[in-house]
């Protein structure tokens, strides 16, 4: 969808209020028959207010609160389940640029207890949340720990503390 006429840095505030209706109604209803969301709703609506200020929509707020509502019908278990869906990307990786090689878990004398305080404080540095502690395991490891994960843990159904338990087990048992 295009912006309205002579969109290019201009925006409602140089334009008259039907106009801005009339374009922000088309919008909305382009967004919700093709039922774009995520990333294709960021980028259409990124390139559709191309050129608008904060002031800008301030003023299409005071013109038409309706259209700035949250959306009816999604309460908080379907933002979460949502939320969920993203698989924590962006914490992810910012998990990933905070640990060093040495702060992992190689399972070759070193305490795995010692070293899930270090991967707790990171998670919590990095907003990964406890649901998401399983796909941030892995960075936590290294050399033997990090295969022996993937050799025999990787494709359980566990949780978390049970796959912790494993790693114990396995690498800080007496006679290892």
């Amino acid at each position: 969808m295009a912006g309205p006429p002579g969109a290019e840095n201009n925006g409602p505030a140089q334009r008259s209020e039907e106009e801005l209706t009339n374009f922000i109604k088309e919008a909305m209803t382009a967004y919700n028959e093709h039922n774009f969301r995520d990333y294709d709703l960021w980028e259409l609506f990124t390139d559709d207010f191309k050129g608008w200020t904060l002031q800008d929509f301030r003023t299409a707020i005071q013109w038409h609160p309706q259209f700035f509502q949250p959306p009816q019908g999604r309460n908080e278990e379907q933002l979460y389940r949502n939320r969920l869906l993203t698989g924590y990307g962006r914490e992810l990786a910012n998990m990933v640029k905070m640990y060093t090689e040495e702060l992992k878990y190689t399972g070759n004398g070193d305490s795995l207890d010692h070293k899930l305080v270090i991967f707790y404080d990171i998670c919590s540095r990095a907003d990964v949340p406890e649901e998401a502690y399983m796909k941030a395991f892995p960075t936590m490891l290294k050399g033997l720990a990090l295969d022996f994960y993937y050799t025999n843990l990787a494709t359980m159904n566990w949780d978390f503390s049970a796959i912790c338990q494993a790693i114990i087990n396995y690498f800080e048992r007496e006679e290892y």
